[in-house]
């Protein structure tokens, strides 16, 4: 097959044979068995048929994990890890080696797509390989043809989006009516074709399946010509939006259902919280590509996107562990990294002096939060109690309204253009590392959409207490949108045209900060369940998003509550055992979904004859911690002299001894001269000597007891069980002190400036010295710790 920069029109392959070849495909350390071919994902199937193991597919990992792995990796603080596959005997497969595609029929604008490809750039793509240039929808522009409609990322491969049933927001339009055929590859290893005009029962059955029918191995799609799209986003008031959301509407202002039907692509974000209620309204409509077209990207972050991100990333990290803010330290890792990266990419300029000042102003970001967690910690009961004032205060922060707007914009929305590809999906500048947000997506009926809003805005309003109300809304957002019928049967807007379904529906996705304390699905998404159940609201969810979980007489229970909203549920459930007989699709999660836990678990049935010869090694290494600060159970070392140098003790202790000897001299320089009858000129020049040796001392005292106090901790009290409170001490100690050192250059320069007496220009000079170079040491104990925990 060619490569993707080398399009070629050919005929389409119909043949299911494969050849007799020998593959060596070697499972990587990090779990994850990387076939480049058709031929070597027979093999791994066959494989896996042959010795009774089960076998699943990662994509970009965007549902959540246990709908991918067949066993998913936990960390530390309890969630579930989507990057790495675990060492057990599961087959993972990442696809990121079959990523070819070449075009079918010009005139028909067919394209056939290996399903490693992604639509867009994965930008979290453990291979690293994702770029803009093998993407899907890059290349198909080049040739002037797009997809109907897109979600609002794109950072999926496409069979990962097309076999959960994901969508984008258009009741107009949508990418399932692009699918023109599936080739698959069952439970026993065999290929098989489904085909939207020549089998249309089997592709119906097939599209949306999950990866229980078997594994997708090619998609043929039925490309549209190009389109650009022009819109706006409004962020208002939910009385003030355009939208009638809770209502029945009127010409001038229609209901959520009529505004979804009339709009060719939209994405409503409600906050519901009391004191930062808002709803922003994103629509789009389609417009003919011309020369010259100039885009005006929608910008989802106003300012600088990145650094608008961190702060949101902190803010609800701490917002989410105020029951244990010392938790929340962990999880404010990337923060650190991606001010690294931008760091790193904005002193680029300053050669070799940049990496230091980079570490540098990132020890001090993390001694600063250190040291905020600290104070924070000991407010949590207030911080607690004012919450639902701090969400209003932070949601006018970061996402002010239109009315809040200065100048010319005040109170107009947001205006953008742009080429379709890259303006549907409007999220694909969020990164994902500082924002991580899972969520359970409820597809309702379209003629419900009243009636699940009004219940929704009921409960939200009942309580009396906001602490009770913000409780019931999350600090996250709601979003909104819809999603037309499809007759695939599995996918949860499925009709037959006749049923309830027959107008398309309304998604509603509850918001979960993935950083926050606890478990959605036992503590945030029940709630909603529950709610529309008992109100006679029929929903389906998102095969890839929030499921319930329980007991099994609960799971059970919620299984017959879906069957009865899927009308070819136990059909596909059938086709399944007859193209997975051995079940090694089927894991625990998915036994869960569709109450099959009786079924046998896969079981070895030795040769299946096939011909392909596979010497697959065992797995190699094991996965490492990820977590930065990870201790060791044994007491470190006490301090030595070795060939090698001190340990790690040892530095701590010379940093000790060090930081006492540098607060004795600077007490010492800072009152012997007044003492010998040549007082310091600095206070001399403001006209009030007294208030400047005040402020000084007010200044200076507590940063030299701080440090006396660092040095102690390290002499007396360092080991083993207390190095990670010294650590977070060490990262305080080494921002304040350059902060020190910068007001001790500044009063240097002005010395030099007045033309201070000698002595004081050296002592200055001096306790700069002092200062920066023990902040360096500090960093540079720092690393030696780290070095150590990992």
């Amino acid at each position: 097959m060619a490569a993707i920069s080398q399009w070629e029109e050919s005929g389409a392959k119909k043949t299911t044979r494969v050849s007799r070849e020998i593959f060596t495909i070697e499972r990587d350390a990090d779990g994850f068995y990387r076939p480049a071919s058709e031929e070597a994902l027979i093999a791994l199937v066959k494989k896996a048929y042959a010795e009774g193991k089960p076998l699943r597919v990662r994509g970009s990992a965007h549902s959540v994990a246990a709908a991918i792995y067949a066993d998913p990796l936990v960390t530390r603080d309890g969630a579930a890890d989507p990057t790495s596959a675990s060492g057990s005997g599961a087959i993972h497969v990442l696809l990121n080696n079959y990523r070819s595609m070449r075009v079918v029929n010009v005139g028909q604008r067919l394209v056939e797509v290996e399903a490693g490809v992604n639509l867009g750039v994965d930008p979290e793509d453990p291979s690293g390989t994702s770029t803009e240039e093998n993407s899907l929808l890059f290349n198909l522009w080049r040739l002037g043809w797009t997809l109907s409609d897109l979600g609002g990322i794109t950072h999926q491969t496409v069979s990962g989006f097309f076999s959960t049933g994901s969508s984008g927001g258009s009741l107009s339009w949508s990418v399932y009516d692009d699918i023109q055929s599936l080739r698959m590859i069952d439970g026993r290893g065999e290929v098989y074709e489904v085909d939207r005009d020549r089998t249309p029962e089997d592709f119906q059955a097939t599209v949306t399946s999950m990866g229980l029918l078997g594994i997708i191995s090619k998609v043929v799609l039925r490309c549209v010509p190009t389109f650009n799209i022009t819109g706006q986003e409004a962020i208002t008031r939910v009385a003030d939006a355009s939208v009638d959301l809770f209502g029945e509407g009127s010409a001038e202002r229609p209901s959520l259902a009529r505004f979804l039907e009339q709009t060719e692509y939209a994405r409503l974000e409600w906050f519901p919280q009391r004191k930062g209620e808002r709803l922003a309204v994103w629509q789009a409509q389609r417009i003919e590509p011309e020369p010259g077209f100039r885009p005006v990207r929608y910008q989802e972050f106003s300012g600088d996107p990145e650094l608008s991100q961190v702060f949101v990333c902190l803010f609800f990290t701490l917002l989410g562990n105020l029951d244990d803010l010392r938790a929340a330290r962990p999880k404010l890792e990337p923060i650190f990294e991606q001010v690294d990266e931008e760091l790193i990419q904005r002193l680029a300029c300053l050669g070799r002096v940049g990496q230091p000042l980079v570490e540098a102003l990132t020890l001090a970001l993390e001694g600063a939060l250190d040291a905020a967690i600290e104070v924070l910690a000991l407010a949590a009961p207030l911080l607690r109690k004012e919450l639902p004032n701090l969400m209003g205060m932070a949601l006018d922060t970061f996402m002010p309204l239109d009315s809040s707007k200065k100048g010319q914009d005040k109170g107009e929305p947001q205006c953008f253009r742009d080429w379709s590809w890259r303006g549907l999906p409007m999220d694909n500048q969020v990164i994902g590392s500082l924002l991580p947000t899972t969520f359970t997506e409820l597809w309702i009926p379209l003629s419900y959409t009243q009636r699940a809003m009004k219940l929704l805005k009921d409960y939200f309003d009942e309580p009396a207490s906001a602490q009770e109300a913000l409780r019931r809304t999350g600090t996250y957002a709601i979003e909104l949108y819809g999603a037309p019928p499809n007759p695939a049967w599995m996918s949860m807007s499925y009709s037959d045209g006749k049923d309830v379904w027959r107008d398309g529906v309304l998604r509603i996705d509850f918001y979960w900060f993935q950083r926050n304390a606890g478990d959605p699905a036992e503590v945030f998404y029940p709630r909603f369940w529950k709610l529309f159940r008992d109100n006679g609201i029929p929903f389906r969810l998102h095969w890839g998003k929030g499921q319930p979980v329980g007991s099994q007489e609960e799971l059970a229970d919620w299984a017959a509550f879906f069957r009865g909203q899927y009308a070819r549920w136990d059909d596909f459930l059938e086709r399944r055992r007859k193209l997975d007989p051995n079940n090694i699709f089927l894991t625990r999660y998915w036994r869960q979904r569709f109450d099959l836990s009786h079924l046998p678990m896969p079981q070895p049935r030795g040769d299946v004859g096939t011909p392909l010869i596979m010497r697959i090694p065992a797995p190699s290494v094991a996965r490492q911690d990820e977590v930065r600060y990870r201790w060791p159970s044994t007491p470190l070392e006490p301090p030595s002299r070795t060939a090698r140098g001190w340990d790690v003790a040892g530095w701590v202790r010379f940093y000790g001894w060090l930081t006492l000897a540098i607060v004795l001299y600077g007490v010492a320089v800072a009152h012997v001269p007044f003492l010998l009858g040549t007082p310091w000129t600095t206070c001399e020049v403001g006209g009030s000597s007294l208030g400047c040796v005040l402020a000084f001392h007010l200044f200076e005292v507590p940063i030299v007891t701080f440090n006396a106090f660092v040095a102690g901790y390290g002499l007396l009290w360092f080991s083993s069980r207390t190095a990670s409170r010294y650590q977070s001490l060490l990262r305080f100690a080494v921002s304040v002190n350059l902060v020190f050192f910068a007001f001790e250059t500044a009063l240097l320069l002005d010395g030099l400036r007045r033309g201070e007496p000698l002595w004081e220009t050296l002592v200055l000079f001096s306790v700069a010295l002092a200062l920066g170079g023990g902040a360096f040491l500090g960093m540079f104990v720092h690393e030696k710790l780290r070095s150590r925990a990992s």
